[in-house]
């Protein structure tokens, strides 16, 4: 007769199975790039902001079934608004091209997040010169280093003074973590590690969702999960790449090895190149239901971000009212009107450096909120 073994992660699997849509938060988008570039977006889907103070992520290195002290992290006592999203970063600072903030040394294993000043070249087979193609068929690039072998800058990116929005992945966190592998190692995830969202701070606590597959001992071994169903760099799901949530996934889903999941759940993700940022920090959702006292949003372009004090330049295709610039206090440290303009400028000299948030009102009663970094 055989026995029933029901793990944790799997009784916590079929909690997340019945749980009901736009309940709870889930992870919306996915992370694993080039060097350090690790990132995890939470979603709240619900009507009422969500203490984030009762949740923790958890890495479930090279297929396994538990966490340790080491490879989970709780998340901050901050509120997550409705409908809004909070991104988590590995914690490898640095300003190009001198700042050496957060730990940062310069070796292949320290080099800074991407900030959208690193110098970018097309990746390209190194036999016919044909460059790579990623998923959608976008050209796939890396940041160029110094020779490996030099005395000075070894491994160090190489940098240029246009700031290039595409690949600016630390202008979108709202947290960076895990400064010090040693000490924490949960934001160093590769390809073969499931990401966990869990509602508690305990090792122990219930995994509400997950990338990846918990539990599975093949990824002892194996290097990422992927698609039976395609071929090449498009066979890759978790490894140099993003991975977004589709609108229609209303809550988190969890695959736990044990109970027989042994598939990744491909069709619930809309799958991006490597290094691929441009989503984070927004996320569409089919449980967001508009309403009139319901904030609506317009998009606009901003720029430079990061800035290094000096004039941000607006741009929007609806005429702009105000602009207002916040600090992580929710203090209002900046105020312009901009007059219905389709394109004006702030000046933000003067302010310290640190993380804010930018909402502009638009003439036709909408109105967007944006991160800004000022340096």
């Amino acid at each position: 007769m055989k026995k029933l073994v029901l793990t944790i992660a799997a009784v916590c699997a079929v909690l997340a199975a019945n749980a009901q849509d736009c309940s709870d938060l889930f992870i919306s988008e996915y992370v694993q790039g080039s060097y350090n570039n690790r990132a995890i977006e939470i979603y709240n889907p619900t009507p009422n902001p969500i203490n984030l103070g009762g949740y923790s992520v958890g890495r479930f290195n090279n297929g396994a079934a538990t966490l340790s002290s080491v490879t989970i992290i709780n998340l901050p006592t901050q509120t997550i608004a409705p409908y809004a999203t909070f991104v988590l970063c590995t914690d490898k600072g640095g300003v190009a091209p001198t700042d050496t903030a957060k730990g940062v040394t310069g070796t292949a294993s320290e080099n800074p997040l991407y900030n959208g000043y690193q110098k970018m070249a097309v990746s390209a087979d190194v036999l016919t010169g044909i460059p790579y193609m990623g998923a959608n068929n976008d050209t796939l690039y890396h940041a160029l280093t110094y020779d490996a072998t030099a005395a000075t800058n070894k491994n160090k990116f190489q940098w240029e003074s246009t700031y290039k929005p595409k690949f600016d992945l630390r202008s979108h966190c709202d947290l960076f973590v895990c400064p010090v592998y040693n000490t924490n190692k949960t934001f160093y995830h590769n390809g073969n590690d499931a990401m966990a969202l869990l509602k508690g701070t305990a090792v122990n606590s219930p995994v509400i969702d997950a990338v990846g597959i918990v539990g599975d001992a093949t990824m002892a071994t194996a290097t990422y999960w992927a698609d039976p169903n395609a071929t090449g760099y498009n066979a890759i799901l978790t490894r140099d790449r993003t991975l977004a949530r589709k609108p229609s996934i209303k809550k988190g889903l969890v695959l736990d090895y044990a109970a027989g999941n042994t598939d990744f759940n491909v069709a619930d993700w809309t799958l991006y190149s490597n290094d691929y940022f441009m989503g984070l920090g927004q996320h569409t959702c089919d449980c967001f239901v508009a309403t009139l006292n319901t904030r609506q949003t317009a998009n606009f372009e901003y720029f430079p971000n990061p800035i290094r004090k000096g004039v941000l330049t607006l741009k929007a295709s609806e005429g702009m009212n105000t602009a207002t610039l916040y600090n992580i206090l929710g203090q209002a440290v900046r105020t312009e009107k901009l007059n219905g303009d389709v394109s004006n400028q702030i000046d933000l000299s003067g302010l310290n450096g640190g993380m804010f948030t930018l909402t502009v009102t638009f003439a036709n009663g909408q109105e967007s909120t944006q991160k800004v970094i000022i340096e």
